[in-house]
């Protein structure tokens, strides 16, 4: 494969430290996102000195109005054209609906919707005109799983499954590889910045426990069906039947499995 410029948003933790380490492994130049400027060039040093690729960061608050217009104009005043995008970042806020303020709900849904949607549509664009591009979103298994205690991430997931693999039948015919990953419970330390863990959420209940997966081999998972072309893919055995049996399950009982996983 040749070289491509990849984007990797969310590149200062949890699986998007494991895409921009396994990109650069592969070859590819690497324009690294997220808020913290210091992790980020953290992450880029590391990378620049093991391997053989080039890494540059571009810390943007994608959670803000207007974060995914000043990063795609920044790269535009760059001439840094976008080959991959990794549509990584994203949050949860785990508890009541209405116990959180509006603002952090707002901003959820800003980071894992609007943000999202809105690279895909600047730097699809030119992926298009090119005749060549690949966009991986990254959804969850929750996808398929409407989660009381965590309704906004959920359904946020739902939507970038949906929008996803609508836009890999569109964007097909013009060149562009649109892949929608949807991960289980995965070692990256979300649980803990959602705040999940220590207020019900139960990691030892064994539809978890025996599904839970590292970051690398469901990173790997991810390249590998993105550059095969594959629209979709969930990663591990169990969670692929546990999708097979959330997706046959009436909503009413996905619903309430989601709501007792969590206490």
């Amino acid at each position: 494969m040749s070289s491509y410029t990849a984007l990797v948003t969310g590149g200062s933790s949890g699986l998007g430290i494991e895409f921009a380490r396994q990109l650069a492994e592969r070859g590819h130049k690497l324009i690294l996102t997220a808020r913290s400027v210091d992790k980020l060039q953290s992450l880029a040093d590391e990378l620049n000195a093991s391997y053989p690729c080039e890494a540059w960061v571009y810390p943007v608050d994608l959670s803000s109005t207007d974060g995914a217009q000043q990063l795609c104009e920044a790269l535009t005043e760059r001439h840094i054209h976008i080959d991959i995008l990794i549509n990584n970042a994203g949050v949860g806020a785990h508890g009541a609906f209405l116990s959180h303020d509006w603002e952090e709900e707002a901003a959820l849904l800003k980071l894992n919707i609007v943000s999202l949607s809105e690279l895909c549509h600047r730097l699809g664009q030119q992926m298009a005109q090119r005749g060549e591009g690949y966009i991986l979103n990254v959804a969850s298994l929750m996808a398929f799983m409407p989660s009381p205690f965590l309704a906004s991430y959920a359904a946020s997931k739902a939507y970038v499954y949906a929008f996803s693999q609508a836009l890999s039948e569109e964007l097909s015919p013009q060149g562009v590889k649109v892949h929608t990953f949807c991960p289980g419970i995965t070692k990256t330390g979300f649980q803990q910045r959602s705040g999940m863990v220590g207020k019900g959420f139960h990691l030892e209940h064994p539809l978890l426990k025996y599904s839970l997966m590292e970051a690398a081999p469901v990173v790997t998972e991810a390249l590998d069906s993105l550059f095969e072309a594959k629209r979709m893919r969930i990663p591990g055995l169990m969670n692929r039947i546990m999708a097979l049996g959330l997706r046959a399950m009436p909503t009413p009982w996905t619903t309430k499995l989601a709501k007792a996983l969590q206490g």
